[in-house]
């Protein structure tokens, strides 16, 4: 038994499945996922899953008679290896959702929107993150060759991404675009939504990260502590081939995450009367960026551009945002309150239980 591949995933033997039966199942879900289907004009769930399920089995039936044979999606699909690089990222997106479901119940908001939106995160996320990659991939495949020139010379690694790897301020960053432009077609209110999601993705973080220590990736400096985690030979930095044990870089962060998400959801019931819209959210960027800017400084492996560490600076940038932010509504505001000035009565918030009185802002 191979106890490597065990370690990255397992294989599941697909051959009596035909590529276009895959190619039918992507637009069922897709037509599923983003609710294609009007609301309105079936309203019974168990009516539209049916009707997904027959939509899948009619594209695979026509897929599998109007192909010709020999074509590439009348092939078999033989055996799919499935990375646990991606189980964890799916169960850190679920555990998000949950999350996000008993926050937006306590605020009496419809949590319908959670499931929603959540094909927009999930798929916005995963390209932003591969796309900050890209652009700013890490010193050891810069030495390898692997640069953003050759990801454009080969474009279809691009796609692989459990070749190289995601970066997270990408997520972030094309998960909250795709979150003010779904609460912007559906009459929602960004910055309330995005403090609801703001601790699960805490807590989807923390549960990512340890697809960096099944991957033996994202460790930091060499050490002998006794929480010091082996790297195998193969996993190892050239300058460091003859260390074997290294900070578990990937734990550090995992536990800031718990610890972030816990802070969220203690202020969300703590202060919610002093806290505006958005606060959660500007909390988290503040905090999360200053425990990734301490961590990189024990990283081996940064990602450099012209001798900066881009992961790093991008940090800075997040925690002089959220910090100005946050002193903008609260500092410059009370004070203003304190000078005698005439205090702003807040906005009443309607939240009913459909979420349909919530409007973009």
């Amino acid at each position: 038994m191979d106890i490597s591949n065990l370690r990255v995933g397992f294989s599941i033997n697909l051959s009596f499945l035909h590529m276009s039966d895959i190619a039918a199942l992507l637009i069922a879900l897709i037509i599923f996922a983003f609710n294609l289907i009007p609301e309105s004009s079936i309203k019974n769930n168990k009516i539209r899953y049916i009707l997904y399920v027959a939509i899948w089995i009619v594209l695979t039936a026509v897929g599998r008679f109007v192909l010709p044979t020999g074509s590439v999606l009348a092939l078999p699909v033989g055996s799919l290896f499935i990375h646990w690089y991606g189980v964890l990222i799916m169960t850190g997106a679920l555990a998000a959702a949950w999350l996000a479901v008993r926050e937006s119940k306590r605020r009496g908001i419809n949590p319908d929107y959670i499931w929603d939106m959540l094909p927009w995160l999930l798929v916005a996320g995963v390209i932003g993150a591969r796309i900050w990659h890209i652009f700013f991939p890490p010193e050891s495949m810069i030495q390898a060759g692997i640069t953003t020139q050759y990801y454009f010379a080969h474009p279809l690694e691009m796609l692989q991404i459990w070749n190289g790897g995601l970066g997270i301020p990408g997520a972030v960053i094309a998960g909250a675009i795709a979150l003010f432009y779904y609460c912007l077609i559906r009459k929602q209110s960004f910055s309330i939504w995005i403090d609801i999601l703001a601790p699960g993705l805490a807590l989807a973080q923390a549960i990512g990260r340890w697809g960096n220590f099944l991957n033996q990736e994202v460790y930091g400096a060499p050490s002998n502590l006794p929480w010091a985690i082996y790297i195998d030979p193969a996993h190892r930095l050239p300058a460091f081939a003859n260390v074997a044990t290294y900070h578990p870089l990937f734990l550090y962060e995992s536990i800031w995450d718990v610890l972030l998400m816990a802070l969220l959801l203690w202020m969300g019931r703590k202060y919610i009367k002093q806290l505006v819209n958005g606060d959660l959210f500007l909390v988290y960027m503040f905090v999360y960026g200053l425990g990734r800017f301490c961590l990189e400084f024990i990283r081996l492996d940064p990602a450099p551009i012209n001798g900066v560490d881009i992961n790093q600076m991008a940090m800075v940038v997040v925690m002089v945002v959220a910090a100005a932010f946050l002193f903008v509504r609260h500092g410059i505001r009370h004070g203003k309150h304190e000078d005698g000035g005439e205090e702003e009565a807040p906005a009443p918030e309607s939240q009913e239980n459909d979420g349909d009185k919530l409007q973009a802002d």
